[in-house]
């Protein structure tokens, strides 16, 4: 992503591969991707990039990015004139759909309701392919409207929509930055294919690009469809993987210092932890190849580690690359028995 938008990452940041990874190992590959990217977006100023963690990306945080994808936007377009900022942006974009649209009807004046009912798209896209959909069948209905204009958009440009872009365009608030960036796929288009006036093609060329975007548009569902399916398998293998050690724990939060009451589950690849016994999807997990030492934090108190000021008498700490764990027991033989399971999971994978 970082490449395409113009932007690089430091010399030994590279992504890596998730079809190389699985289960936990490809989680925390995401989520170091995610890292890499938002850290040369930070370095490069892409607007927002500063506001959006990796795990609102993960985890599918539509507002952090939606920010971020109009940050990234803004920052392409902006790129080469110092100053300027993202609501030039926006006034560029606008300036340009109505540069295109001029000849047919009157002006666009925002990002929100002049696209409710899929005129305004229906004479973007004719601006490019002229004829390509008649104005006169376009109903009352809006929502009808809408997505007969975009499935035509989607046949003939292959500008695959977002589906909150119509979904917020008939909302009584729609949300501007889903639109923004589906018009910027437009913008995009025009500048690819150096399409500063209509495009004319033949019958023959229209039919062509028209099999090829739906092999395209097939072909991007085939792709979604297996990695959905492959997360689905590697959460199927997670649950269906045997639980070495499991019980309630009380754990220290990483960024509010609270204690919750958690259920852990220790399996052969992980220490997971969920919200109630029931659950099937874990709030967080520490991967055993991550974890560095376990012990008992009364035993850390002279060593770097700093015990938290509330922990009980019987809590132990799990020092990993990603943080320092902090679990409290309700006696010292079950604190023991969990430190001892644990290091010798860990003696056993690495031997």
């Amino acid at each position: 992503m970082d490449s395409c938008y113009g932007i690089r990452s430091a010399p030994g940041d590279r992504c890596t591969p998730i079809n190389q990874t699985s289960g936990l190992a490809a989680k925390t590959a995401k989520y170091e991707n995610c890292l890499h990217v938002l850290t040369a977006a930070q370095k490069a100023n892409i607007p927002y990039a500063a506001v959006v963690t990796p795990l609102d990306i993960n985890n599918g945080n539509q507002t952090a990015i939606l920010n971020l994808v109009w940050g990234l936007i803004s920052f392409t377009w902006l790129r080469d004139k110092p100053g300027s900022t993202a609501t030039d942006a926006r006034k560029t974009l606008l300036d340009w759909v109505n540069s295109r649209i001029k000849d047919s009807g009157p002006p666009v004046i925002d990002f929100c309701h002049s696209w409710h009912d899929g005129t305004a798209l229906c004479r973007l896209l004719n601006s490019f392919i002229p004829n390509s959909l008649s104005p006169g069948k376009l109903t009352q209905d809006s929502t009808g409207n809408l997505l007969l204009v975009l499935e035509k958009i989607s046949s003939v440009l292959a500008i695959l929509p977002w589906i909150e872009s119509w979904e917020a365009a008939t909302a009584m608030e729609p949300e501007e930055r889903c639109i923004m960036t589906y018009i910027g796929e437009f913008y995009n288009y025009g500048r690819r294919h150096n399409s500063a006036s209509v495009v004319v093609v033949s019958p023959a060329e229209e039919k062509l690009r028209r099999e090829k975007a739906q092999l395209e548009l097939e072909m991007r569902q085939l792709q979604h469809t297996q990695s959905i399916l492959k997360v689905r398998a590697n959460e199927t293998e997670r649950m269906l993987s045997p639980v070495i050690k499991e019980g309630f724990l009380v754990k220290q939060g990483k960024v509010v210092k609270s204690w919750k009451r958690r259920w852990f589950a220790l399996k052969q690849d992980g220490l997971y932890y969920f919200s109630n016994r029931t659950d099937w999807k874990p709030l967080g997990a520490i991967p055993l190849s991550q974890i560095v030492k376990i012990g008992a934090a009364e035993d850390t108190k002279n060593s770097s580690w700093i015990v938290p000021a509330h922990a009980s008498p019987y809590t132990f700490v799990i020092k990993s690359e990603q943080r320092d764990l902090y679990c409290t027991c309700t006696c010292e033989s079950e604190m023991q028995d969990w430190i001892n399971t644990i290091n010798t999971l860990l003696e056993r994978t690495r031997t």
